[in-house]
């Protein structure tokens, strides 16, 4: 269980108004701690700068679907990692 979940809404504005925010959050990251990102259902699709974030950080993290009409997801030491081939540059 994450000692502290930092909670980023991303659906006021811009999904990528939020990346320097996100990059924050990782950097101050301790072991036992997540992050947790909750966006607008529709935009789910332009999560994958935010992945990439994540995976150049060494961090797994996990979607879920929600509803309440939000897309959440979850980043961690503690998760696991996609296998390669699989993230957001798997068909490029």
């Amino acid at each position: 269980m994450a000692q502290h979940e930092h909670r980023i809404d991303l659906r006021p504005g811009s999904l990528h108004a939020h990346l320097e925010e996100v990059r924050q959050a990782v950097a101050s990251l301790d072991e036992d701690d997540a992050i947790h990102l909750i966006a607008p259902r529709m935009e789910a699709e332009q999560l994958d700068p935010f992945i990439r974030i994540f995976e150049a950080s060494g961090l797994g993290y996990q979607p879920k679907g929600g509803h309440d009409g939000a897309y959440h997801l979850y980043a961690s030491r503690g998760l696991p990692r996609p296998a390669p081939g699989t993230g957001p540059d798997a068909n490029t």
